[in-house]
């Protein structure tokens, strides 16, 4: 999918002055932020971003050069290859779901990641909780929607257990047949929604 490749090829692509750290979270979320406020100013995106005004300003120069962003006077947009490449990668995987902690305690904020048709993909989970927490999340909780059940991997059905976990689940992410819901905590809401994209891009690796 040309989307996640070319979100792989900017975050790797650090040539470009000062090089502070940055991730394919922050790209993706710069590009989110940017398309939700329409125009956005370099000191605001750094709030919303969480991040020093030296990394937005990088995030920035990849972008513009990739022609996703133009940064202008009044602040940023996003060009009509920035809108495409979003919609694109929207297609396939969404970030930004919020389950209580009361529902399922991983961590104080629980964020959730729907990617869709990749249940084929899933072995046990294992590796999706790992790459939240390599990026700062406490964990992450795998499953699988399928033939209107809602699956921990490989095959045991949610609501036996916590039915209204597996209630709230499908309430909240809508998922269709074999899209896979990962749900990831942290101590904050960017590092759990971090978690929830690295988790999620793990299933894309072939797409």
């Amino acid at each position: 999918m040309y989307a996640v490749k070319k979100i792989r090829e900017l975050a790797k692509s650090r040539s470009i002055g000062p090089s502070p750290s940055f991730t394919e979270f922050d790209l993706v979320k710069t590009l989110e932020i940017v398309d939700k406020q329409k125009t956005i100013g370099r000191t605001l995106l750094s709030k919303e971003l969480g991040l020093g005004q030296g990394a937005t300003r990088t995030i920035l120069d990849h972008l513009e050069r990739a022609e996703l962003v133009e940064v202008g006077r009044l602040g940023c947009i996003l060009t009509s290859r920035g809108s495409r490449l979003l919609k694109d990668l929207r297609s396939v995987v969404r970030v930004g779901f919020w389950i209580p902690q009361a529902i399922l305690p991983i961590g104080p904020f629980n964020c959730g990641a729907l990617v869709s048709k990749a249940g084929q993909r899933i072995r046990k989970g294992l590796e999706q909780r790992d790459a939240a927490i390599r990026v700062g999340a406490s964990g992450a909780t795998t499953f699988v929607y399928r033939d209107g059940k809602l699956l921990f991997p490989p095959d045991e059905v949610a609501s036996k257990e916590w039915p209204e976990l597996s209630d709230k689940i499908i309430e909240v992410f809508q998922p269709g047949q074999n899209d896979v819901v990962i749900v990831t905590g942290a101590s904050s809401s960017r590092l759990a929604e971090a978690g929830a994209l690295a988790a999620a891009w793990t299933l894309l690796e072939n797409v």
